[in-house]
C-alpha cells in the first residue's frame, strides 16, 4: 500500500469525463503523487490516473458510492468529488493526517434545513466533497457506519445527500477532524469567505471565472457567485470603487444571466429531502 495518494470515485458513465478534468487539474500541481480511479465503467489504463480499479462494494450509483474511496490503495487519502477543479498544491493536506484521522470543511448550508435529535446544532454539517482521512481500521469503521447511518436515514425520511448521515457519524465516533479552511474547498456556486489563494474549487460553471473572482485580491474577503469579492473595509475611495463594480456586474447579471452556471441556476438541493421532525 503506497503512503499517500488521491481518489476520485465515478459510478456511472456520466461522472467519467468530470473525474478526468479533474484529474487532469490536479496532475498539473501534483506531478509525482499517485491518483486513483474506482469506477464500475470500462476504463482504458493510463494518464492521469495512476490506477484504475472496479469497486468492492455496493453501487448505487447516488452521493453515497464516495464511500467507495476508502478502497484507495493508500495509506493516506485525499478523496476529490469529480466536480472539483485544482488550482494549486494541496499536498500540505497530507500533512494534517499526522495528526487527525479525518480532515473536512464545514459546508456553508451547515445543514440547516433538517435536524438530528442525537447532534447537536453546534456540530454542524461537513461538506464530504473534499474528506482526507487514513486509511486504518478505526476510519474503516467509519465509513461502515456512515453507510449504516445513510441506509437507515434514507429509509426513515428519504435522505438522498450523504452528509447528514456523515455528520450523525462523525459526531458519535471517536475521532479527531482537521477543519479544512475554505481555501482547500472553496465552494464556487455558494456565498462564502477567503483570505489566501483559492487552491481548490469545487463547483459546476465556468472554473477560470470563478477562478478570477474568487483570486482577484487576496486579504479577508467574502465571495459572491457571478458578482466577485468583497473585500474588507480599506477606506472609503477603495470601498467605492468596489460598490460600483458590484452594481455593475449585479446590473449585467439582470440584462443578461449566465445559462451555463450552476450557481446561476441553482438546484433547490433541499426539496431532495423529506427534514426529520425537529427536536
Amino acid at each position: 500500500m503506497s503512503s499517500s495518494g488521491f481518489v476520485y470515485v465515478a459510478t456511472g458513465s456520466g461522472y467519467l469525463d468530470e473525474a478526468r478534468r479533474s484529474a487532469e487539474s490536479l496532475r498539473r500541481h501534483h506531478p509525482g503523487v499517485p491518483i486513483c480511479l474506482i469506477t464500475d465503467q470500462r476504463v482504458e489504463p493510463g494518464a492521469p490516473f495512476t490506477q484504475i480499479q472496479p469497486p468492492l462494494g455496493p453501487v448505487e450509483h447516488k452521493p453515497i458510492d464516495k464511500l467507495l474511496a476508502i478502497e484507495a490503495p493508500y495509506e493516506r487519502c485525499v478523496f476529490l468529488d469529480t466536480d472539483t477543479f485544482v488550482l494549486d498544491d494541496l499536498t500540505s493536506i497530507f500533512a494534517l493526517l499526522d495528526r487527525f484521522e479525518l480532515a473536512a470543511h464545514q459546508d456553508v448550508n451547515r445543514g440547516w434545513n433538517y435536524t438530528l435529535p442525537d447532534v447537536p446544532l453546534a456540530f454542524s454539517e461537513f461538506n464530504t466533497g473534499v474528506i482526507a482521512f487514513r486509511n486504518e481500521p478505526a476510519v474503516q469503521e467509519f465509513f461502515r457506519v456512515w453507510r449504516g447511518q445513510y441506509e437507515g436515514l434514507h429509509r426513515e425520511f428519504g435522505f438522498v445527500n450523504d452528509q447528514p448521515a456523515f455528520r450523525r457519524a462523525l459526531f458519535h465516533a471517536a475521532l479527531r477532524v482537521a477543519p479544512l479552511p475554505s481555501e482547500f474547498h472553496f465552494l464556487g456556486n455558494f456565498p462564502n469567505t477567503a483570505l489566501w489563494n483559492v487552491r481548490l474549487i469545487h463547483a459546476r460553471g465556468d472554473y477560470a471565472q470563478i477562478a478570477r473572482e474568487a483570486n482577484g485580491t487576496l486579504g479577508g474577503r467574502a465571495y459572491i457567485p457571478n458578482v466577485g469579492v468583497v473585500p474588507a473595509f480599506a477606506g472609503r475611495k477603495g470601498w467605492l470603487k468596489v460598490t460600483l463594480a458590484i452594481f455593475w456586474r449585479m446590473a449585467r447579471l439582470v440584462v443578461q444571466p449566465p445559462r451555463d452556471s450552476a450557481a446561476a441556476n441553482p438546484r433547490k438541493w433541499w426539496l431532495d429531502e423529506r427534514t426529520p421532525p425537529k427536536s
